[in-house]
Order: C-alpha cells, then sequence, then structure tokens
C-alpha cells in the first residue's frame, strides 16, 4: 500500500537529515495495488526540487 500526495513545494533544508523539506502537502489517496518497491525515492524527489 502507498500514499499518494500533492505536493506544493519542495525546497532544500539544512534543518532536515535529508536535505528536503515538502510544503503544503494533500493526500490524494490510498493506492492499495501498489508495492512500496514502485514509489518514487528521495533522490527522484531530490531531483525535482528546484535547486
Amino acid at each position: 500500500m502507498r500514499i499518494e500526495l500533492a505536493i506544493e513545494e519542495i525546497i532544500c533544508s539544512n534543518l532536515h537529515e535529508n536535505g528536503v523539506a515538502v510544503r503544503f502537502t494533500m493526500i490524494l489517496g490510498w493506492c492499495l495495488d501498489k508495492k512500496t518497491a514502485d514509489a518514487n525515492t528521495l533522490e527522484n524527489l531530490i531531483a525535482l526540487s528546484p535547486e
């Protein structure tokens, strides 16, 4: 099971261990037909950040 999120903003952050913060998130739904291995990774999230 996965949670599908809508994220308004992805920013770099010195406060968080992973180096990014997501702002203004909203849960869009539950993906019961997907496995955890199908989810995006932290590397994908960082690649989407503007900096």
